[in-house]
């Protein structure tokens, strides 16, 4: 399994055990198809963070709509530490 697989896991998995959501794809909205708040979806940013010991810039959030987007900013972000 490659980093953006594991990444996409990790998130996958900390949105069903912090939300109790199943993504049924990884191209699936977390806003308008998998009924993800905001206010939920920064618990799972900040969970991110905290576990991989990065920070997301706020004005790039609103476009990391879903497991796809989200695990390519968060690979980037491990690849500049």
């Amino acid at each position: 399994m490659n980093q953006v697989d594991e990444v996409k896991q990790e998130i996958r998995d900390t949105i069903r055990l912090k939300l109790g959501v199943v993504l049924a794809s990884d191209d699936q909205h977390f806003f308008s198809e998998a009924g993800v708040d905001s206010l939920a979806f920064l618990n799972v940013v900040q969970s991110l963070e905290k576990k991989y010991a990065v920070k997301f810039r706020n004005d790039t959030l609103p476009d990391l709509s879903n497991c796809n987007l989200l695990a390519t900013a968060l690979v980037d972000l491990l690849a500049q530490k």
